[in-house]
């Protein structure tokens, strides 16, 4: 575990399992619950975060799967929980719903060219991650005026979650994603005020949950 280093952290947390990454079904928007596993694995990352970080605040996305991860750390930290439909997932347009082997098939092109790191729009008719960031930095940026010290959590989803680490610290998103790949269900990134206006990576897709 990377203890913080600096006066804040943000911790970008991916939502637990939910049912609809159980069935392998392309979500986006779409508002699946949280599975058994994922409640669970909620859990366990919220008890190891406060344990580990002085955690102040907890925003989370308004869709079930992140707002009820959240809850978990909010309930742990005892602080209120905040939502911001700013940190919904990449709409998936028309592959939500659909499982992923039949995007495949059905949209080998496009599913190729997003496999490869390319950030394309999503079902041909959804968003692109940078769409996602364009919405979800100003969420953080204005948490962020707020908090002098201690960690800000953002609950969120794995695209955006990608994205807005991508977008914090400065990194080049296609590069980031050939050397990291995917953040995993209920694992985070870490990111330390490097106390000039930027933030450092020290870690991601940390999971304590033995699924994440």
């Amino acid at each position: 575990m990377t203890t913080p280093r600096f006066t804040r952290t943000v911790i970008v947390l991916r939502h637990g399992q939910s049912v609809a990454n159980a069935d392998g079904v392309w979500q986006g928007q779409l508002d699946a619950p949280l599975s058994p596993v994922g409640r669970a694995q909620a859990e366990a990352a919220a008890a190891v975060l406060v344990a580990a970080y002085d955690v102040r605040r907890v925003i989370a996305s308004d869709l079930a799967r992140a707002a009820d991860t959240g809850a978990a750390v909010a309930a742990a930290a005892g602080v209120p929980l905040e939502t911001d439909p700013g940190l919904r997932e990449v709409d998936a347009g028309q592959w939500t719903g659909m499982r992923t082997a039949d995007v495949a098939a059905e949209n080998s092109g496009l599913f190729d060219r997003l496999r490869a790191g390319e950030d394309v729009r999503r079902g041909g008719d959804g968003e692109t991650v940078a769409d996602a960031v364009a919405r979800a930095v100003p969420v953080v940026r204005t948490a962020l005026a707020g908090l002098d010290r201690g960690a800000l959590v953002i609950a969120t989803h794995g695209a955006t979650g990608r994205g807005l680490t991508e977008a914090l610290a400065g990194l080049d998103p296609s590069v980031h994603w050939r050397a990291f790949g995917r953040l995993g269900n209920a694992s985070w990134a870490q990111l330390d005020d490097d106390g000039s206006g930027g933030w450092w990576l020290v870690g991601w897709d940390v999971s304590v949950s033995p699924s994440g």
